[in-house]
C-alpha cells in the first residue's frame, strides 16, 4: 500500500465510514468484554476523577470511562443518550445502587480525559477486530489485503493503526459536536 493509498484510508475513517455500532463488525466476540479487556490495562492515576472517592460506583472515574468508551463504540455519543441508556439499562441499574452520572458530568469526564477514551476506544477496536488475528471491518481474514495490511509500516505503524486512530477520533469528535448542537438549541 503506496503513503497515497494510506493517507486516502485514512481519510475515509476520519468521516466515519465504518459501521456507527461496531457490533456488527465483531464476530463472535463481545463489545462490553473488548472494553472490560481494554480497561485492564488502565491505572487509577490515569484518569482525572470528577467526583470525589466516597461517590457512587457509577460515577468513579474508571465506570465512567469504561460506560463512555462502551457508549461511542456502539455509536452512542449525545452525552444525554448515554445517561438514559444507563438509566434504562436493568442490570446497570442494579450493579450500580441506581446511581450514575448525568450528561453535565459525562461532559466534564470527555473534557478531562479525552486522552484516556481515545486511549481505551483503540484498544477496543483492536480487539473486538482481532487486529492480531487480522479480522477488521476494511479487510476479509486470510486475504492478500491482509496480509499486506498487517506488513506495511509507516514509521513504525502499520496502516492500521492510523486508521484505529483515526476511527476513535472521529467518534470522540462526533460526541463532542454532537453535544455542542445540544447546548446550541437551548
Amino acid at each position: 500500500m503506496t503513503a497515497l493509498e494510506t493517507n486516502e484510508w485514512v481519510r475515509r475513517a476520519s468521516t466515519g465510514p465504518t459501521p456507527k455500532d461496531l457490533r456488527s463488525t465483531m464476530g463472535g466476540h463481545d463489545m462490553a468484554n473488548c472494553v472490560i479487556q481494554a480497561m485492564r490495562e488502565f491505572a487509577d492515576d490515569e484518569l482525572d476523577p470528577v467526583v470525589a472517592a466516597n461517590a457512587g460506583t457509577a460515577c468513579q472515574a474508571r465506570q465512567m470511562l469504561a460506560v463512555i468508551t462502551y457508549c461511542y463504540a456502539v455509536g452512542t455519543y449525545r452525552s444525554q443518550d448515554i445517561e438514559a441508556t444507563m438509566r434504562e439499562d436493568v442490570l446497570f441499574r442494579l450493579a450500580c445502587g441506581n446511581e450514575f452520572p448525568g450528561w453535565r458530568m459525562i461532559r466534564r469526564f470527555r473534557r478531562l480525559n479525552r486522552e484516556a477514551i481515545r486511549l481505551l476506544l483503540e484498544e477496543t477496536f483492536r480487539r473486538a477486530w482481532g487486529i492480531n488475528g487480522c479480522a477488521s471491518p476494511r479487510f476479509t481474514p486470510g486475504s492478500g489485503d491482509c496480509r499486506e495490511w498487517r506488513n506495511s509500516r509507516n514509521n513504525g505503524h502499520s496502516d492500521v493503526d492510523d486508521f484505529i486512530a483515526a476511527e476513535a477520533h472521529w467518534r470522540i469528535e462526533e460526541a463532542c459536536r454532537i453535544d455542542m448542537m445540544d447546548d446550541e438549541d437551548d
